[in-house]
């Protein structure tokens, strides 16, 4: 089976696996989804940009997705020996901006979330462990392992790869408007008497 097929069987199974807290899945099918998802948020995001009605969509699809991320998440700490809940603790970041949080929560909570955010995405990098008590070991091949550590890479990629065409974009639609306005501006001007 090709790489594609194979990333977007990982991106539709963390839909049909929504419920599945137990399990396993291994670097590929992680950020296989991860990768999936970034195109199409991005996509959604900026489309609703320029469409207000896509908003909706874009939205709908940020609700849709919630559960399988976490799952999915929940299933790769797992590949590597580690409990779900660490994921909790990464959470605390946004428990930290809930409004009129006394100061020493906040600052607890950031800091918490912080560590245990940079561990789960560490943890997120290390290859499957072996037999461990969430299952055995996902039937890794060598193209699955290679094309699981470019999908990290790529997933650090993209979103600035898009972030400067948009920009790139955004700029040639200045400059546009700068080159009619400096067209008016240095044009003669005819004065009738």
């Amino acid at each position: 089976m090709n790489i594609l097929k194979q990333m977007w069987y990982s991106y539709l199974g963390a839909f049909i696996k929504f419920g599945d807290f137990k399990t396993r899945s291994d670097k590929f099918e992680f950020w296989g989804f991860s990768l999936i998802n970034n195109i199409v948020s991005f996509t959604l995001g900026y489309l609703a940009l320029v469409n207000n009605p896509i908003s909706i969509l874009a939205f709908l699809y940020g609700i849709a997705v919630i559960i399988p991320g976490i799952t999915i998440s929940i299933r790769r700490l797992h590949d590597v020996g580690r409990s779900g809940w660490w994921l909790a603790a990464a959470a605390l970041l946004f428990v930290a901006r809930i409004p009129h949080l006394p100061s020493p929560v906040m600052s607890i909570c950031i800091l918490v979330g912080f560590v245990a955010s940079f561990y789960v995405f560490i943890l997120t990098l290390c290859p499957s462990e072996k037999d461990n008590k969430y299952g055995p070991k996902p039937e890794e091949n060598k193209e699955r392992l290679i094309f699981g550590n470019l999908l990290i890479l790529f997933n650090f990629i993209l979103p600035f790869a898009l972030l400067w065409a948009v920009g790139l974009e955004k700029t040639l639609a200045i400059r546009g408007v700068d080159n009619d306005m400096q067209t008016t501006v240095s044009s003669p001007m005819h004065i009738s008497h």
